[in-house]
Formats: C-alpha cells, sequence, structure tokens
C-alpha cells in the first residue's frame, strides 16, 4: 500500500477514530487502526468489538491496500509531523513508514484480516436531524451508570417507535431515570438500540459532519450511524433488549 495524504486530513481521521482504542483490550489488533486504500479514498477503522467508529478521508492512492497501525503512537507520530503532505507506505510484512518533511517513522502493524470483521448496513433505516441526537445524548447520558457491573444501565437507549414517528432516549443508573422524545424523519421499521454511555464519538455523531444523520439497522443487535461529510463516525449500537429491562 502506498498513499498521500494531507496532515490535516490524517490527523482528524485518526483522532475520530482513536477515542474507541482502550488499554485493556485482550486482542493485540484492537489497540490498531485498520488502514484501507481504494481508489481516491482510504479509511480508518477502530473497535473495541462493541463500537466501531470510521472515517473516511480523501487522498491519493498509488498503491491500494490494507494494514493494521498501533493508533496511539502513530497518531502521536502524525501531530509532531509538519504541515503539508504526509507518505504512508507499507510492505509485504504489514511494516508501515510514515514520512513528512524531514521526519520519518515506522510501525510494524499486523494483517488487516486479523481485524474483526464490521457488519454492513442493510437492513430498517430512519432519519433525524443531527442536532437531534447530539441533543438527546446530552441530555441523558448523565444519568447512566457507571457501574462496571451493570453494563446493560451504562448505556442510552434509543427506542424508535415508528407507529408514534418519535424516537425516546432513556438514561437511568437505577436510582435516576431521563428520558426525552424526538421526532423521526423517514423511518422505516428500525428498532429500539442501545448505545454505551462510554463512548465518546457516539455522543458527536451526527453533531460534527452534516446537518442530518441516518441510522441504519444491520440486525437486531447491531446499528449502523452516519452522517454526511468527510469523515463519517459510525457506530455500532449493542442490542436494546437488555436496555429495556
Amino acid at each position: 500500500m502506498h498513499i498521500k495524504i494531507s496532515k490535516s486530513s490524517l490527523s482528524e481521521a485518526l483522532n475520530n477514530v482513536q477515542a474507541v482504542v482502550g488499554s485493556k483490550n485482550a486482542l493485540q489488533v484492537l489497540q490498531n487502526v485498520m488502514v484501507e486504500a481504494t481508489d481516491k479514498e482510504v479509511k480508518f477503522t477502530c473497535s473495541d468489538l462493541d463500537v466501531t467508529l470510521v472515517a473516511n478521508a480523501e487522498c491519493e492512492v498509488l498503491d491500494a491496500g490494507a494494514t493494521t497501525i498501533p493508533v496511539k503512537p502513530f497518531a502521536s507520530a502524525v501531530g509532531k509531523m509538519v504541515d503539508g503532505t504526509i507518505e504512508i507506505t507499507v510492505d509485504e510484512s504489514d511494516c508501515s513508514t510514515i514520512s513528512g518533511g524531514s521526519s520519518v517513522f515506522k510501525f510494524k502493524g499486523l494483517s488487516a484480516k486479523e481485524f474483526p470483521s464490521i457488519p454492513k448496513p442493510d437492513g430498517a433505516t430512519c432519519e433525524i436531524a443531527s442536532n437531534s441526537i447530539r441533543e438527546m445524548l446530552r441530555k441523558t447520558a448523565f444519568a447512566t451508570s457507571q457501574d462496571d457491573t451493570r453494563r446493560t444501565l451504562q448505556g442510552v437507549l434509543l427506542d424508535f417507535q415508528k407507529d408514534k414517528g418519535i424516537v425516546k432516549a432513556v438514561g437511568t443508573d437505577g436510582r435516576r431515570l431521563a428520558m426525552l422524545d424526538c421526532s423521526l424523519e423517514n423511518s422505516n421499521g428500525f428498532a429500539g438500540q442501545y448505545i454505551r454511555q462510554e463512548a465518546p464519538e457516539g455522543r458527536q455523531c451526527g453533531t460534527r459532519y452534516g446537518e442530518g444523520a441516518v441510522a441504519r439497522q444491520d440486525s437486531p443487535s447491531h446499528s449502523h450511524y452516519e452522517t454526511a461529510g468527510r469523515h463519517v463516525p459510525k457506530l455500532h449500537a449493542g442490542a436494546s433488549e437488555d436496555g429495556r429491562q
């Protein structure tokens, strides 16, 4: 793989996806960002198996391909480089060379084949205003639990009610409860979904990259949220059934 990309685009994309990467992931590949170059675009993906964030950026693709790179040191290295064009080359052993100006960094990555597969959106869809997602999560996430033993209460339940044309956001820790309704646009059978409160980019989905947001349900246990814009964060949320209980 061989691409050329501006520092601003690369830095923004990495900042958008690395928030989901923790220090306690059992799989080493989850400490990495998957980089996929095709045509005139490169896609960056990070995941902790519960939440997946994806950012797209325009670039010059000299040789298409895919690899994974340790995301934290990668983002740190990019931040130290001068503004301008950054060149990324990857050899057959997944060793990446990041160069720009007088700086050169090398990282040993893992094969893209080791990165968990991400479900593709092909189910029910609905549309909701981006500022509505922001308001719903902002006004309900504070009530969610911080107790790691009660994972179903660590998230916000988004209950999509097609018959009423609304989505209901609910957050609770068992003692207090916050609930807010919002109007839906073009709902098509989208069911309730549970969004983990501790996913920072989840709360930002729909607020920074466009005027509208589209939610697509891949299966009863996965959903896909995307907004218009050059960098598109996508969130795969857990099933809603436990959250309803």
